[in-house]
């Protein structure tokens, strides 16, 4: 599972697109701020709901955006490793609003790689489509996270294959290729299992009419209320 709520400044006009057989209500758009990123938002083609209010928008409008999250898969897609919404929900937002917020329930993929202050672990997320035949095949998303204090102590003690829910906000980061990937940057983890490089301490929300984002709200907390098994 993965879901997300964003607001975003739509980059291009809405244009209908077809993704292995259905017919799709597409606009790229792109998250405020310096550390802003570009996002896919798609909603099935019909006459109401999300696609209703979508189609009459147009480039540069602000949205806030609630679906479910994916990512850009295929290899050589230009577009590969960028994060879709599959939209449920739209509605009209200002200029001067910031929401950005990601919840992926998966399972802990190979070892952390750590650093000095954080951690970061690829999670696996797996969503279903339903084929023509009627059948259904699953789809892996490989989802980056990156865990700060407590958190990167239960990044690192986590075995690999434990089931994990990490909350928090979606980045764009880039590897040493040059290669553009989506990380979320935990503000709340939780495993079934209990646990025994430097950043930059930006605030995405600089500027915004929002709080909640500061570096502080990241570092994770020992109270006994979060539990670490479930």
């Amino acid at each position: 599972m993965s879901n997300a709520i964003l607001v975003a400044a739509l980059s291009t006009d809405p244009f209908q697109s077809v993704v292995d057989g259905v017919e799709f209500l597409e606009v790229r758009g792109q998250t405020p701020g310096q550390d802003g990123f570009e996002v896919i938002l798609r909603t099935k083609a019909t006459k109401d709901g999300p696609s209703d209010l979508l189609r009459n928008q147009k480039k540069e409008d602000n949205l806030i955006i609630a679906g479910e999250l994916a990512l850009v898969g295929k290899k050589g897609d230009p577009d590969e490793g960028k994060p879709i919404i599959f939209v449920s929900s739209v509605c009209i937002a200002t200029d001067d609003q910031y929401f950005n917020e990601a919840t992926i329930v998966g399972r802990f993929a190979k070892e952390s790689k750590q650093a000095e202050k954080s951690s970061s672990r690829t999670v696996i997320v797996n969503r279903y489509r339903k084929k023509p035949d009627n059948s259904f095949e699953q789809i892996p998303d490989y989802f980056r996270i990156r865990g700060f204090g407590t958190h990167k102590d239960k990044i690192d003690s986590s075995s690999k294959g434990a089931l994990v829910e990490a909350t928090g906000v979606l980045t764009s980061q880039t590897n040493k290729e040059g290669k553009t990937y989506t990380e979320l940057k935990v503000r709340r983890i939780r495993s079934h299992e209990k646990g025994s490089g430097g950043y930059k301490k930006s605030d995405p929300s600089e500027g915004k009419a929002a709080s909640g984002y500061d570096h502080k709200h990241f570092m994770g907390s020992d109270e006994d209320s979060i539990p670490t098994n479930w």
